[in-house]
């Protein structure tokens, strides 16, 4: 005696299609979440680089009819911090768009230089005499953890991709 049973499953290329979904969307949420850090780091090494000036705007100038004080003695001493990092320096603090090559998503942050040639002379040095980078990456690795997993939980919960 043979006994037939058929069943039928609704559904099952809807639950198909979401599994191999899943891969897609974590892919993405890695990339937006090595953004994001690269952001946060980009802006806690900048913050390091803003420091009070070594200079201070005496008497009146062309735009400022009455005298401009910034805070600062009127001259600094050769000792004590660089003051402010401006300018090219500062603006070469970025990071690189993320690769992905296999299941590995790699990304950098860095002082630029290969373009600026100043600051491939002067970086190294700073960075010996006044830490700027280094306290930077320390005071923004807090944080990074619940970045990642925030951005993964987020891909796994919500259908429809990132």
């Amino acid at each position: 005696m043979v006994i037939g049973i058929s069943t039928v499953i609704s559904g099952a290329e809807d639950a198909i299609k979401e599994f191999n979904a899943i891969p897609l969307r974590a892919n993405r949420a890695v990339a937006s979440a090595i953004r994001t850090v690269e952001r946060k780091i980009v802006a806690k090494v900048r913050a390091n680089m803003g420091g009070k000036p070594r200079w201070n705007h005496r008497g009146r100038s062309r735009v400022y009819a009455t005298p401009v004080n910034l805070g600062g003695p009127e001259h600094s001493p050769r000792g004590g911090g660089p003051g402010v990092f401006t300018g090219r320096l500062r603006k070469g603090v970025g990071g690189s768009r993320p690769v992905t090559l296999g299941n590995t998503t790699t990304a950098w942050v860095g002082v630029g230089g290969s373009r600026l040639n100043e600051n491939n002379l002067k970086k190294g040095r700073l960075e010996q005499r006044y830490p700027y980078f280094e306290p930077g990456v320390k005071a923004a690795e807090d944080g990074l953890v619940g970045i990642y997993e925030s951005a993964l939980d987020a891909a796994l919960k919500r259908r429809g991709g990132l």
